[in-house]
């Protein structure tokens, strides 16, 4: 039962799409975050642009 559930949602297009929109909202939160002049930093390595994170996350 466990296995069919995950691959039903393995299949399901949320999933498919989920690095994009996980993506896009940290984009959104980098965007705001540098607007207030702050810095923002992932393991110990700041971010300098949205396109950055791209590297960090994929």
């Amino acid at each position: 039962m466990k296995t069919a559930f995950k691959q039903e949602i393995e299949k399901d297009a949320v999933m498919k799409t989920a690095p994009n929109r996980l993506l896009s909202e940290l984009s959104s939160f980098y965007i705001i975050s540098n607007s207030m002049a702050w810095k923002l930093i992932y393991k110990k390595t700041e971010i300098n642009s949205a396109k950055e994170m791209d590297s960090f996350l994929f």
